[in-house]
């Protein structure tokens, strides 16, 4: 999945200006599943080669992108790597042990620190940022809060539409090459031209390879882990298996680079 989807997004950040609404939302969509794709991916790859000796590694993605909120976020996606910063710089910092306001000032500073992480760039730094005051808003402002922590489902299925666009704000400060990039694609939000039509066999061709795996987490949704399949009968377990052939047989046939390879 993560592949095919490198070829819609590369396409779409490698010529920022001039774009156009539909391309933006394209690229910025389909680098989130190529992201996604590559490391859960990896990870899972890994966790199965693990277990063929006996080793249980962590679970490091728990449907990241249902989350709820920033914090529900933080819970699900990079699990090990949230939980280190959360061990060694949050905690050490202090946090929330020293009052409302030095505990959002550590949040930020955490944030920032996990930007800096990915690379000493400026849009890493503003991405740390950006998911900085995200979790400083949903702490302070009373609509978010409540929104976050919904049990109904119309309430729930508005905070993970939240949620994702907002997640989507932060790919697309992740992925843009630099300031400039980033402004020109912002810009082409505002605007629909009807080259943009072309984008269409796009949306279908993300759809195609991303269907699989949306379908694969809600049969999976029970655990709370994609790979658990043992519960599942085995004319579902062949199906899943089938589709995932066709999904890896279908796809591109150059290969893309691992985004985490970087970092």
């Amino acid at each position: 999945m993560g592949d095919n989807c490198a070829i819609l997004a590369n396409y779409a950040f490698n010529q920022p200006e001039g774009s156009s609404a539909p391309w933006v939302l394209l690229g910025v969509l389909a680098f989130a599943f190529q992201i996604y794709g590559d490391f859960s991916g990896y990870t899972n790859i890994a966790r199965g080669s693990a277990l063929l000796f006996g080793v249980e590694l962590s679970r490091n993605f728990r449907f990241p992108y249902f989350a709820s909120g920033p914090s529900d976020f933080w819970t699900r996606w990079h699990i090990t790597l949230s939980t280190w910063f959360r061990d060694y710089v949050y905690i050490p910092l202090g946090g929330n042990r020293c009052g409302n306001a030095r505990t959002l000032c550590h949040l930020l500073l955490t944030m920032l620190v996990a930007g800096l992480w990915h690379g000493a760039g400026l849009m890493f730094v503003l991405w740390g940022l950006f998911h900085g005051l995200l979790l400083i808003l949903y702490r302070l402002l009373p609509p978010l809060q409540k929104l976050e922590s919904s049990t109904t489902l119309p309430g729930r299925i508005l905070a993970m539409l939240c949620m994702f666009t907002a997640t989507l704000f932060g790919w697309l400060l992740f992925r843009s090459a630099d300031w400039q990039d980033f402004h020109s694609m912002l810009l082409a939000l505002a605007t629909w031209k009807t080259g943009g039509l072309e984008s269409l066999g796009g949306y279908g061709w993300l759809l195609f390879h991303c269907l699989p795996l949306l379908i694969l987490q809600l049969i999976t949704w029970k655990h709370q882990d994609e790979t658990s399949l043992e519960d599942q009968p085995l004319w579902t377990r062949c199906l899943i298996y089938l589709v995932l052939f066709l999904a890896v047989a279908t796809s591109a046939t150059g290969d893309q680079e691992f985004i985490y390879f970087q970092f």
